[in-house]
């Protein structure tokens, strides 16, 4: 299910059955194919432009798993760098990046979001930055628990007898080590990295007009449900699926990754 929403993600504009940003008046509101009034031109229907609801729902599909995948990708960089550093190590670093992470972890998550995209504009790398800010306490949080566990072993030792610097240890043999929790743990922020972001779409803070993402087509319709539930039904019906597919996913790989299920 996971790759079909990549594939939709990757589409390129030719093979799109319509033109998401074109407005066509006279198909305002056009219902879905199969409802009396619907065509097959619109096959899911037509928003209150006329827009060709498929084309933007696809289209929104890129915007939105595009901007989930860089804030997952940017905030597991920093949060798996800090923790391994701070759990590795510790001393004063590690009391700062868990007293970091405590506060941030402890302050409300949309309020802490709205704050960063009203102060700095609603945009892409801004949006991208806000989520990653988002994602990196916790990536922080998961690796540096793996680290302290990690450090007093004995390849770790057999490491430094053998001559090795600290630095090259804790990126050679405990980073490794501690991943596989943190490739399951990604599947489960990817989904709600998604529902953050739909959100701060929903409210007008994503990913600018015309260009659609899911929340924001949900956010066009939501005026019109009792009369074209349409526009806000399909794109919101995507966002679930997705949801739940990387659930599914991360279900999946925990039972693949975790040695005592394997035992």
């Amino acid at each position: 299910m996971v790759v079909l929403f990549l594939v939709m993600a990757c589409l390129p504009n030719f093979m799109l059955p319509g033109d998401p940003y074109k407005q066509t008046l006279r198909n305002r509101f056009q219902p879905p194919a199969w409802v009396e009034g619907g065509s097959w031109a619109n096959p899911i229907g037509a928003d209150n432009l006329g827009r060709d609801l498929l084309s933007r729902t696809l289209r929104g599909a890129r915007i939105s798993l595009l901007t989930t995948a860089a804030s997952v990708a940017l905030g597991a960089l920093l949060g798996v760098t800090l923790g391994l550093l701070a759990g590795f190590y510790g001393g004063w670093f590690d009391e700062v990046i868990s007293r970091l992470m405590d506060i941030q972890l402890a302050f409300p998550l949309m309020l802490l979001m709205i704050a960063i995209v009203g102060v700095l504009g609603a945009s892409l790398p801004v949006l991208v930055s806000a989520l990653a800010v988002s994602a990196w306490p916790r990536y922080a949080r998961l690796i540096r628990g793996s680290a302290l566990a990690l450090r007093g072993r004995e390849f770790v030792e057999a490491s430094y007898a053998l001559g090795s610097r600290s630095l090259a240890t804790l990126f050679k043999h405990v980073g490794p080590n501690a991943i596989s929790p943190i490739i399951v743990f990604t599947t489960f922020e990817l989904s709600r990295i998604i529902l953050i972001e739909s959100s701060l779409s929903f409210l007008g803070l994503g990913v600018p007009p015309p260009t659609p993402s899911w929340g924001s087509i949900v956010a066009d319709g939501r005026t019109y449900l009792l009369d074209a539930w349409w526009i806000s039904a399909f794109p919101g019906l995507m966002i679930v699926v997705l949801v739940l597919a990387f659930n599914s996913l991360g279900d999946v790989l925990r039972d693949l990754l975790d040695p005592q299920v394997r035992g």
